[in-house]
Formats: structure tokens, C-alpha cells, sequence
């Protein structure tokens, strides 16, 4: 019934349905719309006055005429309108087509056929592959590598699979920008989904949505490990003060461990400060694990969590992950202004005094004109 419709629709209008779908219909009037407006209410008065001078025949015959007649001069009206239906087409090896290609170090996991899935995207995407050919005849095609940004890259073996950071937002925003500037037909994201960047993957696609640029995905591997544990994120502050801790949160997935026993490690600044057993639960596929890293050196620390690989695991290149923590030098100066002494100030210094990070400056009004200072390094 479809293909009838259309049948039809190429017939009388000279596309098919699907065309008006994809396309804008526009209007080109061969006079101004205001004159074409006049002459089509003065036609349609015309024919009004016509049929009522037809005395002869009967008041709905000269109704039905008078329809017919105004009718037909909305038509001719329509006609002269000149409504054109307005395609976007690609114009072969004109328009540009951005493959961003994922290069980050979960590529490298052999799930794909018994080959990696960086191998089987290459063998997908190579030069030499009948898609490849096939798209390189309509569209000068632009390769990305995407990590935690996009780079160009000349062809699809220069890829390594090393990236530490997958965020496929801004890898698509990095490519919006660089060829914004051409015609973009489209873009094809290729990539095994692993995202652990910050960005808003939503926003991005609405925002091309409305450019009128269209974004293709592509998937490699495994949708879901059988058996893994992995780090799924790793949150610590940006900065924390000398001789304090800097409390922070592992984040583990678990899939199909429930009930066995991982080891993880906590190293900061090359030493060890954390090791733990952990019994991984059976009720949930996370597991949270505080942690707590002393700020014992001034500067820039990094910290490395791992978790020690079990038997029968798919992948263990996300056993572990990295973050950075400055460390500053202290105390914290706090200053507190009262307009009178409180009962809360006493209970405040004790409170902090044992802590060697912060130092609490109290300046007290005691009488009119008098103030009492605590907590000052000198006068």
C-alpha cells in the first residue's frame, strides 16, 4: 500500500512521500503575495456575483457552481504561488564525513572474533575495505583519533590503542570545531562505549541536532564482561593541606566475582599507604571503598589505586586507575568576628586545636571600643 501511495505521489507531484518528510516546501510567488492575494478575493466575489445571476436554475445547483469556480481560481492561485520542495543533498567528494575513531587503551581488549578491538575496527575502516571505498566516492572523509580529546590522524593505522581518558563528548565537540568551517555532512562515532570523561554526551548530540548535522554511531566488542573487576572511577579532592588526609572514594564494577576476595592497593607518591582485603558483595554490581591518603610532602602527589587481577578476568587493563592531588602547604587561616563573646567560641578553638592544618583567628568585641584578639601570630 506504501509503494501505491508513492506511486502516486511521484505521478502527480513528482516525488515520493519520503521526499516532503526530509525536505521544506517553500512558496515563490510569480507576483508579490499581496496582489496575488487581491486578485484571488476579487476571482472568488467575481464567481459569487456570476452564480447569483442565474436566475433560471436552482439555488444549490448555482452554489455547487460557484464552489467549483471559486476552486478552481484557488488553484490557478495555488499554481501561481509556485510551491517548490527544497532537498539537501550530498554533492559527492564536496561534503565532508568525520570518522572519530576510539584510541583509548579499552581497545585493546580481544573480545572481537579472537582479535582485539582495535583490529577488527581497523580491518573495518582501512583504505583498502569495501566500505571505505564506497564512502570515499561520496564524501572527503576526515579520520579523529578520540580520547580525551580528537586529534586528526592520516590514516587508520596510526592508531595504538594507549589513550588514558575516553570522553567521547568532547572528542565530537573538538571535531564540530575543527571543521566547522566546511560542509559536514556527518559524523560516525566508532567506539567500544567505554566513556569515563566528564563530558555531557547529550548535550553535544542536541547541539549538532540542531546544526542539522547527523551522528552515526558504530559498536566494537562485548556489550557486557562475563567476569571482571575493574575501577570504575577513582575521587579524590584537587587539594588538600600539608600533614592533613585527603579522603576519597574507589569506585569497583563487579561482574560475575560475587563472593570472592580482591586485594587493592592504594600508592601515593610511590609508596604504599593502603592495602586492603575485600570480600566483593553479591547484592549489587558496585562497590564503594573509602580511602584516606596522607599529604606528607608540599607539591604535586599522585595516586594510583589497583586492584590485584583474578582468575578467569576478561581484561585487566582497567584494574587500576590514576589521579592527581596538590598538596599545600598550611595552616588554613579561618577568621572569627563576633560582635560579643559566645559560649560557641571556646568550643570552637578546642575543637581545632589538635589539628595542625587549620588555625582559627577570633577577633571579639568585648566593651565599646575594646576587642580581644586569639589566635594571631604576633601583634
Amino acid at each position: 500500500m506504501e509503494s501505491f501511495f508513492d506511486a502516486i505521489s511521484a505521478f502527480l507531484l513528482k516525488h515520493p512521500r519520503g521526499d516532503f518528510a526530509r525536505g521544506d516546501v517553500v512558496f515563490a510567488p510569480v507576483v508579490p503575495w499581496m496582489p496575488l492575494l487581491i486578485l484571488l478575493a476579487a476571482a472568488s466575489l467575481l464567481a459569487v456575483w456570476a452564480a447569483r445571476q442565474l436566475r433560471s436554475t436552482a439555488p444549490g445547483d448555482r452554489w455547487v457552481l460557484g464552489g467549483i469556480r471559486i476552486a478552481a481560481f484557488l488553484l490557478v492561485g495555488f499554481c501561481l504561488a509556485r510551491p517548490t520542495l527544497v532537498l539537501s543533498r550530498a554533492v559527492a567528494q564536496r561534503n565532508v564525513l568525520a570518522l572519530v575513531l576510539d584510541d583509548t587503551r579499552s581497545m585493546a581488549i580481544t573480545d572481537v572474533g579472537g582479535q582485539t578491538r582495535l583490529a577488527a575496527m581497523q580491518e573495518v575502516f582501512a583504505d583498502s575495505s569495501e566500505l571505505m571505498r564506497r564512502l570515499s566516492e561520496r564524501f572527503a572523509v576526515r579520520r579523529f583519533r578520540a580520547g580525551a580529546d580528537a586529534t586528526p590522524i592520516p590514516a587508520i593505522g596510526a592508531l595504538t590503542a594507549r589513550g588514558s581518558r575516553t570522553d567521547l563528548p568532547a572528542a565530537i565537540a573538538a571535531v564540530r570545531e575543527t571543521l566547522a568551517d566546511m560542509p559536514l555532512a556527518g559524523i560516525v562515532v566508532v567506539s567500544d562505549g567505554a566513556q569515563n570523561g566528564p563530558g555531557d554526551l547529550e548535550a553535544e548530540v542536541l547541539r549538532l541536532t540542531a546544526l542539522g548535522i547527523p551522528v552515526h554511531t558504530v559498536g566494537v566488542g562485548e556489550e557486557r564482561f562475563e567476569r571482571d573487576l575493574g575501577v570504575d572511577a577513582l575521587r579524590l579532592p584537587s587539594v588538600v593541606l600539608l600533614g592533613g588526609e585527603a579522603p576519597g572514594e574507589v569506585i569497583l564494577r563487579l561482574r560475575g566475582v560475587a563472593g570472592e576476595r580482591a586485594r587493592l592497593t592504594v600508592e601515593a607518591g610511590g609508596r604504599l599507604v593502603a592495602l586492603d582485603t575485600l570480600v566483593l558483595p553479591t547484592d549489587r554490581d558496585l562497590l564503594v571503598v573509602p580511602i584516606r591518603v596522607p599529604a606528607v610532602d608540599p607539591g604535586v602527589l599522585a595516586v594510583r589505586v589497583s586492584v590485584a587481577p583474578l582468575d578467569g578476568e576478561v581484561t585487566i587493563l582497567n584494574n587500576h586507575a590514576s589521579a592527581v592531588v596538590t598538596v599545600r602547604e598550611g595552616p588554613e587561616k579561618i577568621l572569627y568576628v563576633e560582635g560579643e563573646p559566645r559560649p560557641e567560641l571556646p568550643f570552637l578553638r578546642r575543637a581545632v586545636a589538635t589539628d595542625s592544618a587549620l588555625q582559627v583567628v577570633s577577633l571579639v568585641r568585648t566593651a565599646r571600643g575594646k576587642r580581644l584578639r586569639l589566635g594571631v601570630d604576633d601583634s
